[in-house]
């Protein structure tokens, strides 16, 4: 799970246009000051690429960054935490997202805004121009150190919208090219510097997975590059690598998500999921079979819905919120990841509804491997934050230290209390950012 378009994320969810989205990553990151409990939370975001999300709608949410679980390696700065942890007091904080083993977050998004990341580094994916391991955050300087509206972190790459300059909206991105998710021209390798991969093309939403990315432009056009494996880039191609970003494969996109194996869903300017990549075994794409799918298909709305309003890719599971508010999801259960109050290793290719409530406003299901980390949270009207699935020993969930158990159903975080802003996970850790 790398993240979701069109939020910054790594393993995330996306959202479509006309609401602010995120991506973010699920990575552990610790702290040492701990949350309040009548603290309200104006947004969450784990990751995609764990799950990640990208936002075509500005202004974003801002407040301050807290983190439960685990947002990155043994023995960085931020340890591991089984409850809400503040990360950074500074109250501008819109996006976050992680990646394997690090992640990154976005200050004021805009003409101001700073983009800090931090983590492993052999792949230059925090972007500083080094290789070095970075246990805490540092600052991205390239293009420059100002004008970052939005980032996805996907699982050792990432990618940024940045303005500085004369580069309106310019997309750029940096780390781990293998297999051409960078879309620098290589198929392996690193960048430790960000490299322009989107030319002059102005765009709203980026978004890192895996070993691929995708990017929405100002006229609605996706483009999709890196592996291809399983049509994971929904471009009609089963087999090889896009090393470059090309041309726009079709329009019409307000949001994408993208998981932690080779599938991917958006949302489209008229409300309509659609999912394509890999679907054997569990049927993560949601349309009734475990048929691979190279070209998007459309995911019916259940009964009684017209459209859907965000959508969240995790590792062979989906999750979406319709128009009605209902939380639905399916393909892989291992660990209850679906939230139907079960886990079983059993195919679930057709959306199953997530309880009763028809006041989901937000969702965020991991793209991490089943071993470390398949979890979903979503936010209620209310603003309160629910989590369900893998609870192992960061205790991801984040419900409380010592619950390492799994939870089949949505569970409250009770120290999210109100008013969250957004959620979204990303790939490959088990934690979670939330902006308060």
């Amino acid at each position: 799970m790398v993240g979701r378009l069109l939020r910054p994320a790594g393993c995330d969810r996306a959202k479509p246009a006309g609401r602010a989205v995120f991506v973010v990553t699920i990575l552990v990151m610790a702290f040492t000051y701990a949350v309040t409990s009548n603290a309200a939370f104006s947004g969450t975001t784990s990751n995609s690429s764990n799950s990640i999300t990208a936002s075509t709608t500005f202004p974003a949410p801002q407040g301050k960054l807290y983190y439960w679980g685990r947002i990155t390696y043994t023995g960085a700065s931020y340890a591991d935490s089984s409850s809400p942890t503040l990360l950074d007091a500074a109250t501008t904080w819109a996006y976050a997202s992680a990646g394997s083993s690090g992640g990154c977050a976005l200050k004021s998004p805009g003409a101001s805004g700073t983009l800090w990341c931090w983590g492993t580094n052999a792949s230059g994916q925090v972007g500083d121009t080094t290789t070095t391991a970075r246990p805490s955050m540092v600052q991205v300087t390239t293009p420059g150190s100002t004008g970052w509206s939005q980032m996805s972190r996907g699982f050792s790459h990432a990618c940024g919208i940045n303005t500085t300059g004369a580069n309106a909206n310019r997309l750029y991105c940096w780390g781990n090219t293998n297999l051409g998710a960078v879309g620098d021209g290589t198929n392996s390798g690193s960048r430790a510097t960000p490299y322009n991969t989107g030319g002059a093309t102005q765009f709203t939403a980026v978004v890192a997975g895996q070993n691929h990315s995708c990017a929405i432009d100002t006229s609605t056009n996706r483009y999709c590059w890196g592996n291809e494996a399983n049509g994971a880039l929904g471009n009609g191609v089963t087999t090889g690598n896009t090393n470059t970003i090309g041309s726009a494969i079709d329009s019409g996109w307000s949001s994408i998500s993208l998981g932690g194996a080779p599938f991917g869903c958006g949302i489209t300017t008229a409300g309509a999921l659609k999912c394509w990549g890999y679907n054997q075994v569990y049927g993560a794409l949601g349309n009734g079979n475990t048929t691979n799918q190279a070209t998007p298909v459309t995911i019916t709305p259940p009964a009684g819905s017209s459209s859907w309003t965000q959508v969240s890719t995790g590792f062979y599971n989906t999750c979406a919120i319709t128009n009605l508010g209902k939380l639905y999801c399916w393909g892989a259960n291992t660990y209850g990841q679906l939230g139907n109050g079960s886990h079983d290793a059993s195919t679930h290719s057709s959306p199953i509804q997530v309880g009763t409530a028809t006041d989901w406003i937000d969702i965020a299901t991991t793209s991490a491997q089943f071993t470390t980390g398949a979890f979903t949270c979503g936010i209620r009207s209310g603003g309160t934050v629910w989590c369900w699935g893998w609870n192992g020993s960061s205790s991801s969930v984040g419900i409380g230290t010592g619950d390492t158990i799994e939870h089949d159903s949505p569970t409250q975080v009770t120290t999210l209390v109100t008013a969250a802003k957004a959620l979204s996970v990303v790939c490959c850790g088990d934690g979670m950012l939330a902006i308060q």
